[in-house]
């Protein structure tokens, strides 16, 4: 039979998709296909859905913990997918609250006074989203409440 493979041509094949993949893979290569599959009802997946492995290996590579935007519009994927595949990351500028409590009210042996504190978390208020802006303001009632009694 391998003989008669070799003079196989793509001519010889009946329209439709068997020779669109003949055409694609070559007359030689579609008889192998045959071989592994042929008689069986098969799926065969789009080209993205294979390559998307690699999509995403490259996504997690790429991310920075602030990119979300870019490498979806670079890969034509969601944000939420991105977030899916990398975790939430972080907004760019945040930093976290446990990190500016503790640098905060770990200088010297007293830390800072709640004033001071209040003062040091204002500055930096603009890098911080809400969660320093409640906590300013929980400081500032109970400094308050700490002058009226």
């Amino acid at each position: 039979m391998d003989g008669l493979v070799k003079e196989l041509t793509i001519e010889m094949l009946p329209e439709g998709p068997y020779k669109q993949i003949a055409e694609a893979i070559g007359p030689e290569n579609f008889y192998r296909l045959a071989e592994v599959v042929g008689g069986a009802t098969i799926y065969i997946p789009k080209p993205e859905s294979l390559t998307r492995p690699v999509r995403d290996a490259h996504i997690k590579a790429e991310f920075n913990g602030y990119n979300h935007p870019e490498l979806a519009r670079k890969y034509g994927v969601t944000e939420r997918w991105v977030r899916q595949l990398c975790g939430p990351g972080q907004t760019e500028g945040q930093i976290e609250l446990f990190e500016l409590l503790e640098g905060m009210t770990g200088a010297g042996e007293s830390g800072l006074s709640s004033t001071r504190f209040i003062c040091k978390l204002h500055k930096t208020a603009s890098k911080i989203r809400v969660e320093a802006t409640l906590l300013l303001l929980f400081f500032a009632v109970k400094e308050a409440v700490n002058t009226w009694t």
